[in-house]
């Protein structure tokens, strides 16, 4: 008798953490002009201007055994330098501000949109990818850890399931030219930590 006891409380138990286990579901900004699938409800941080920093959005969140997910968009409509810059110069700023090594860099496309992949190391082991992207004169950071190495399942489903929603609510309909200007400190933006969270 005792022993069934035993066994009805941990299948109890068993059935309880099954169903808190959080499920995947896809989050949309309309004011940030996209949409992404997180492990769980993602923590969000809006940065209003200020002088030279342009607004951004931060939405992350996280899941045991080393994953962090996050996208971090920035205003890039009062822009200083150009995309290329921006492009060239983020990946560095993310690696010193973090403690991490540039690793692999590589182009990828948002859909017609082209951008780049960005590898980060830590002892010569990659830790985290960063896909990068303009759009609706916005620049898109959008990052995961890779606790299981660059083919990580979990990891790679989170990058691409982000995606462009339509415009920006809040403006933004006209897209800069290939070769118009980027928030100039953006990059330096980049390397702060994904972790605040306030209501979108």
């Amino acid at each position: 008798m005792r022993i069934a006891v035993i066994a009805a409380a941990a299948l109890a138990a068993v059935a309880v953490a099954s169903c808190s286990k959080p499920t995947p579901k896809e989050y949309a900004y309309p004011n940030w002009g996209y949409a992404a699938t997180f492990p769980n409800t993602p923590k969000t941080t809006a940065t209003p201007a200020d002088g030279a920093v342009p607004p951004s959005f931060l939405a992350q969140a996280s899941l045991p055994d080393g994953y962090e997910f996050a996208v971090n968009v920035y205003d890039a409509s009062n822009a200083s330098t150009t995309r290329e810059d921006m492009l060239a110069s983020a990946p560095q700023a993310m690696a010193n501000a973090q403690g991490l090594d540039v690793g692999a860099i590589t182009d990828v496309n948002l859909g017609s949109r082209p951008g780049k992949q960005v590898r980060f190391d830590k002892d010569d082991k990659p830790v985290m990818v960063m896909r990068m992207f303009f759009a609706y004169q916005k620049f898109y950071e959008v990052s995961a850890t890779i606790p299981k190495g660059m083919a990580d399942p979990v990891s790679l489903a989170f990058l691409n399931s982000f995606h462009l929603t339509a415009r920006p609510s809040g403006g933004g309909e006209a897209e800069p030219a290939a070769n118009s200007a980027a928030p100039a400190n953006a990059a330096a933006n980049a390397a702060a930590p994904a972790n605040a969270a306030a209501p979108p």
